[in-house]
């Protein structure tokens, strides 16, 4: 925190309002990135397909038998916002601690199920769409004789442009 300043004023940000807003949520996502070691990306989504090629890819060349940590690539952006709202929420409540009824803004990274609070996971698609549809063409090869790989594992990756700015996955 100390190398990385700006960063002590977005997290001062946390619970200022009810709602988080897009400023924080860019602030939060630029921390993260830094969190996980690449202070130099600013989209989420990004450094998540950078992982996943890093770890899963030789040659712009999908392998899906590679035995990866996921825990060790960064969540999506849905995944993080709804993380943000429910770590935005529970500063909240730490800062009216003295009130005996706290009210549940929304959204907040919560949903109210059968009386209790569920946390709302993700909002969008987790993987990049280009790596699912990679996943999935792998996936029909296997069945299809005809057009299946040497090995039945592998296929051209898609290129790094092709992960949009907005992509939530």
């Amino acid at each position: 925190m100390e190398k990385l300043p700006q960063f002590q004023t977005i997290l001062s940000k946390l619970k200022q309002e009810s709602i988080v807003s897009e400023e924080l949520l860019t602030g939060l996502e630029e921390f993260t990135c830094a969190i996980y070691g690449r202070p130099r990306f600013k989209n989420i989504n990004r450094l998540r397909y950078t992982s996943i090629k890093e770890k899963c890819c030789d040659d712009d060349r999908l392998h899906l038998g590679r035995n990866i940590d996921l825990a060790k690539i960064p969540p999506c952006r849905g995944a993080l916002q709804q993380h943000i709202r429910r770590v935005n929420y529970q500063v909240a409540v730490w800062r009216r601690a003295d009130i005996p009824v706290v009210d549940i803004p929304a959204p907040n990274g919560w949903t109210l199920e059968s009386g209790h609070l569920e946390p709302l996971w993700v909002d969008g698609p987790i993987i990049p769409k280009v790596l699912a549809d990679e996943v999935e063409i792998l996936d029909t090869s296997d069945t299809d004789s005809d057009n299946e790989d040497s090995d039945g594992q592998e296929s051209p990756h898609a290129s790094e442009s092709e992960v949009s700015e907005d992509d939530d996955g």
